[in-house]
């Protein structure tokens, strides 16, 4: 627990319910704002001077601040909202040691900053000094980043966090309660009801809240006459406003811009039926028609059409949805662990004598994620130097050894040297040749995960250069020695669930951090309508990963392939070359992160083929993931793991790899029929923003550290 925390920002039941978030993390919590908030949690409220242009005003306002800060000196000082008191703030602040988070609202950074160039600077300049920045919406995080895109790394999406309100039985009641401000658009709300009103009189509308159009939308409902079924209810207790959300079949709000609203989730934990506005942050909780409806445009008889919905299967799901993401213990924990790492940042250590220094799940994932919170340090054996990028110190041991053996005697133990020498806190090895020096690092007093990318004991299988007689012994050989090493550290992390499986049976601490799809790589997905007629493979272009078959397919296809990655061999190179179907090739060789999404967000088509061998048939590929991301279906493998991800996702279809003209086949399928593959390419890419992406991994991955290292 840390001694004292300064919040600012309005009074707003927002910041009155972080409070309650926060409590058990510091000693003592102080409040700044224009009003006060008295909250009973608080021990000392500042009011600040009314707002003013007067120059003289704003220079009182901001030595007020300062006063204050100085004299309660806090560990942190937690910023609502990005605007004009969050400037004064953060000038100060910027000029000292104590480090401070901002946590943006909502219009603040999505309209504010187009309003004129002063507004946009401000607003800027806040971002660039924070020390943290939050959001509880990705397009904000968007909005953000365009500000600021160096505030990448120091970004986080959390939700406020809610109570799940446990629904009562329902009643033909609509429940509305935004603020009345034309931003929230009350009054389509009330047009729209009273014509779903001419069919449905039994129903009642309840507008809660009130605003500046309050007035005006008294006397629209009497114009329109339908006062005996419009209630305005003013402001309401969390008490009454619970009991709405308990009671209303519908729940309604479709402001022009928002982050993602507390009521929406308060209404989705009560069963009520979301009817939300076709904004960014309504698709990262509502599939219409799914479990909500989102309004196409405000003639939309978007009332009619939630009573079409099942509403048990909408509380299903949307209930899976709070317990998942926004629950207030999830959220507690989540700026628990920010509060942590932004004080004296303990040291780690990843280690990989094997991997390249810019490894996806190692450096752009792992290391990028765990570098926002914890110092991090990364050793590695290529030659190529040491240096500081993402903010990850990268160490260089020299260029690998060519044999695993010598990867074991000397690699290895130079990994030890260095690894001894950081005098880190935990270390994190990623290759099973580091198992010898595990042990030796754990006896030193600190925290040693492994992290299994390969099930190696059945990868043991599909080596070539192993005769077959020998395999068996040298896969259990391995295993024993594996499972001996594991079972004494402190956390295994998996890349499956299926090797999670084998590991949770000899060491409990073991968890499956999956390689799914950074968002943010492909935030805005060529229109499906704009692509080519082609198809993608990306990665390592090897016999056993079904490339020869992809490329014999395209004669009978005749479909363009984009080829990217680099060959196993010149040999499996000029045979490939050799093929009917390579005029058919454009061939890229090795391309970066940007140039692989841009490569994909002109292709139609996403393909991983991989043989079905031991170490393949329960592996999670990432290629099939960005596919998805991408928006365009898949032609995967038809392992039974995968076409379960497939089919229950409706993201693309299954083949079997050694089967040229089934896969042309497939192709064509998908090819000549443009509105299945968009609609598989849309499923692929909510199934991605919604379960199998990066920010859902972090989180495990922080849940862990924090837990070894508190």
């Amino acid at each position: 627990m840390k001694n004292k925390i300064v919040v600012i920002g309005p009074d707003s039941v927002h910041v009155e319910n972080f409070i309650q978030l926060i409590r058990k993390s510091f000693k003592e919590i102080i409040f700044i704002g224009e009003h006060k908030l008295d909250s009973p949690l608080t021990n000392r409220e500042y009011i600040l001077t009314s707002r003013s242009i007067d120059p003289y005003k704003i220079f009182g306002r901001y030595s007020k601040i300062r006063g204050i800060i100085e004299t309660e000196k806090p560990d942190v000082v937690h910023i609502h909202q990005v605007n004009r008191v969050a400037f004064l703030a953060s000038f100060y602040l910027r000029k000292t040691n104590i480090p401070f988070i901002v946590t943006a609202w909502g219009s603040d950074v999505l309209l504010v900053p187009k309003k004129n160039i002063i507004a946009k600077r401000i607003i800027t300049s806040v971002l660039k000094s924070a020390t943290i920045i939050t959001a509880d919406s990705r397009d904000m995080l968007d909005a953000i980043h365009g500000l600021d895109p160096e505030s990448r790394n120091k970004t986080h999406l959390i939700f406020f966090g809610i109570d799940p309100i446990i629904p009562e039985q329902k009643e033909k009641i609509i429940f509305s309660n935004r603020l009345h401000e034309k931003l929230y658009n009350i009054d389509i709300i009330i047009k729209q009801f009273a014509k779903f009103r001419e069919s449905n009189k039994d129903w009642k509308l309840i507008i809660a809240g009130a605003g500046s159009l309050t007035n005006s939308y008294i006397s629209l409902v009497e114009k329109l006459g339908i006062t005996d079924s419009v209630h305005f209810a003013g402001w309401l207790d969390k008490t009454k406003n619970e009991s709405y959300y308990k009671k209303a079949s519908i729940y309604v709000s479709i402001p022009s811009s928002d982050g993602t609203s507390v009521s929406l989730l308060e209404a989705m934990s009560a069963s009520c039926i979301p009817i939300v506005g076709d904004i960014p942050v309504s698709s990262e909780w509502i599939q219409d028609e799914v479990n909500g409806i989102v309004i196409k445009s405000f003639d939309d008889n978007f009332f009619k059409r939630a009573l079409l919905i099942n509403q048990e299967k909408v509380r299903d799901i949307n209930i899976k949805l709070i317990n998942k993401k926004a629950t207030k213990k999830i959220t507690s924990n989540e700026y628990n662990i920010l509060y942590e790492s932004i004080s004296d940042k303990k040291r780690i250590c990843h280690i990989s004598t094997v991997h390249l220094r810019y490894d996806v799940r190692i450096f752009y994932k792992e290391c990028t994620s765990l570098a926002k919170f914890y110092e991090v340090h990364f050793i590695v054996a290529d030659g190529k130097g040491d240096e500081i990028r993402n903010d990850v110190h990268i160490h260089d041991i020299g260029l690998r050894q060519d044999s695993r053996l010598n990867r074991v005697r000397i690699d290895a133990q130079k990994a030890y040297q260095k690894a001894r020498s950081l005098n880190c806190e935990l270390y994190h090895f990623h290759d099973p040749e580091l198992i010898t020096i595990a042990r030796k690092l754990q006896k030193k007093d600190v925290k040693v995960i492994y992290d299994v990318h390969e099930d190696l004991p059945r990868q043991i299988y599909g080596k070539p250069y192993m005769g077959n007689f020998f395999k068996p012994g040298a896969s259990k050989m391995i295993e024993f020695f594996e499972n001996r090493v594991a079972k004494q550290l402190d956390y295994i992390f998996t890349a499956t669930p299926f090797i999670r499986d084998r590991f949770m049976k000899i060491n409990s601490n073991t968890i499956d951090i999956n390689n799914f799809p950074i968002i943010s790589e492909n935030l805005s997905p060529t229109d499906f309508s704009e692509k080519e007629d082609s198809l993608s493979y990306v990665g390592g272009i090897f016999k056993n990963r079904g490339v020869y078959e992809l490329i014999e397919s395209l004669k009978y296809s005749k479909v363009k392939l984009h080829l990217a990655g680099e060959f196993e061999s010149e040999d499996f190179k000029a045979k490939c070359q050799s093929s009917d179907g390579w005029k058919y090739v454009e061939y890229y060789g090795y391309l970066n992160r940007r140039e692989v999404v841009e490569l994909l967000n002109k292709s139609r088509i996403g393909i991983v083929s991989l043989y079905p061998l031991r170490n393949y048939l329960d592996s999670l590929p990432i290629k099939m993931f960005e596919y998805m991301l991408a928006s365009i279906p898949v032609i995967a493998s038809d392992f039974p793991y995968w076409k379960k991800i497939v089919e229950d996702n409706e993201c693309g279809v299954t083949v079997s790899p050694k089967d040229s003209e089934a896969v042309a086949e497939k192709t064509i399928q998908l090819i000549s029929n443009p509105k299945l593959a968009a609609k598989m390419g849309l499923n692929g890419r909510n199934a991605v923003l919604d379960h199998y992406n990066w920010c859902m991994e972090e989180k495990k991955i922080l849940d862990v550290y924090n837990k070894l290292l508190m």
